[in-house]
């Protein structure tokens, strides 16, 4: 597996991973809430939708890793 070259480019600003580092955070804050039962409260919102918004936010790095990003995006060869 080879990277690409300009990965530090598309690590800073690539909406996919933007989107994956979020998913990640709210998957995080599940377990710590499913493991801890003292957090359970402290946050605007229930344990529940840390999940729900993790798989949200998994999905939209998905999606946007298709979506034209002008500040990665690179012409391609013909």
């Amino acid at each position: 597996m080879k990277l690409i070259l300009e990965w530090r480019r598309v690590l800073c600003h690539a909406y996919s991973v933007h989107f994956v580092a979020v998913s990640l955070f709210f998957g995080a804050l599940d377990v710590i809430a499913n493991f801890w039962t003292l957090f359970d409260g402290l946050l605007p919102i229930s344990r529940g939708w840390f999940a729900v918004l993790g798989i949200v936010f998994g999905f939209a790095g998905l999606v946007g890793r298709f979506i034209p990003q002008p500040k990665i995006t690179t012409p391609q060869p013909q």
